[in-house]
């Protein structure tokens, strides 16, 4: 919820102004309260994407998101449409947070991914299984993947013919030719 803090104040006044706006509250009905109130409403919102706008024009960067909210936002407070333009920037600010949400989600989904690399490779040397990092694994070396296990390096297939994860199966050398299979002289990453 801290995340939102400054969405979650803007939305509260704006409600509120709305709500007191509806009930025709006589205080409230003076323009420069109803400027003040929804002034106050907006700047934890507004305020952050103004501040980028500034930024923006100062590098001559004239045609972007934040320029046009920043556009629409003051266009709707110099019609004396207060609520709009703090909708404007509220529901923009909103839709940023969501998507630097997703964007963070996709990135550690990408790290998980990355993160399912074997640790361990099956080393050949001298005739006999060593196990290392994939890391210690010099070019050239031969290594073996036993069945089940992933492959902890990119390669060239020495051997006999294997089944990809994602293809439909190998019974035998013969069904090298088939879609999903690795046999001698494949690369495998």
């Amino acid at each position: 919820m801290k995340k939102y803090s400054a969405e979650l104040i803007s939305f509260g006044l704006l409600v509120c102004g709305i709500g007191l706006s509806w009930g025709n509250v006589a205080w409230f009905q003076v323009e420069i309260v109803r400027f003040v109130w929804y002034l106050v409403a907006f700047i934890p919102v507004g305020f952050p994407v103004l501040k980028e706008a500034v930024e923006c024009l100062r590098e001559k960067e004239y045609f972007n998101e934040f320029m046009l909210m920043s556009l629409a936002a003051i266009g709707a407070f110099y019609i004396g449409e207060y609520p709009e333009g703090v909708a404007v920037m509220l529901f923009y600010s909103i839709g940023e947070k969501f998507q630097d949400s997703a964007v963070s989600r996709a990135r550690s989904n990408i790290r998980a991914l990355l993160d399912v690399r074997p640790e361990q490779a099956t080393v050949i040397r001298d005739g006999q299984e060593k196990i290392e990092k994939p890391e210690q694994v010099r070019v050239g070396e031969i290594i073996e993947i036993k069945v089940g296990e992933r492959v902890p390096l990119d390669g060239i297939m020495q051997g006999d013919v294997a089944e990809h994860p994602y293809g439909r199966g190998c019974a035998g050398g013969d069904d090298r030719d088939r879609p999903g299979c690795t046999g001698e002289g494949d690369e495998t990453l």
